[in-house]
């Protein structure tokens, strides 16, 4: 009788994996379970775990850590270089991105974000303020952060929130 019950749970268990799963959400809609409070749906304003998790699903940056990784690599930029001193890093944006309303990402459109980090002075923003003097367009694919001083983990507060680049018509 014992083994009898044992096998029967086994099978309605493993009949389970053979009922279709329900489909995948309508485009443009995220379902995110959280028993947090989500502070800010603004990258320039929102500095906690849960906003910053949904972030880094629904945003690039221009360097981000692979899944499984925590090697940094290229993600909205192609390549990036550091001058000699250390104090000015020089990204090579990729090509043909836009937007979701279809604005092209560009040079001006990640000066525009870190500005915009800047100028509203949200809790997050210190992360660009302490080390960033100024941003540059050198032309439409490149873009120019030039430091206070020398900051040997730039490339990783790149990866963070605070330097997501946001589309310039949706955010004020």
């Amino acid at each position: 009788m014992k083994v009898l019950r044992v096998f029967l749970i086994f099978a309605v268990v493993a009949s389970m994996a053979l009922i279709p799963a329900q489909g995948f959400a309508k485009a443009q809609t995220i379902v995110y379970g959280t028993t947090e409070k989500v502070i800010d749906m603004d990258p320039a304003n929102a500095y906690d775990f849960h906003t910053w998790e949904i972030f880094y699903n629904i945003y690039q940056g221009l360097l981000t850590y692979p899944s499984g990784s925590t090697k940094l690599t290229p993600c909205l930029a192609k390549s990036y270089t550091i001058s000699p001193d250390g104090k000015e890093y020089t990204f090579k944006l990729r090509k043909g991105l836009k937007f979701t309303d279809g604005t092209p990402f560009d040079a001006n459109a990640v000066k525009w974000s870190i500005d915009r980090v800047m100028a509203l002075k949200g809790d997050p923003s210190w992360l660009v303020t302490d080390f960033v003097k100024r941003v540059e367009v050198v032309d439409p694919y490149t873009v120019k952060f030039v430091l206070k001083n020398h900051v040997a983990y730039f490339p990783a507060l790149v990866a963070s929130v605070p330097y997501y680049p946001v589309n310039p018509n949706v955010y004020p």
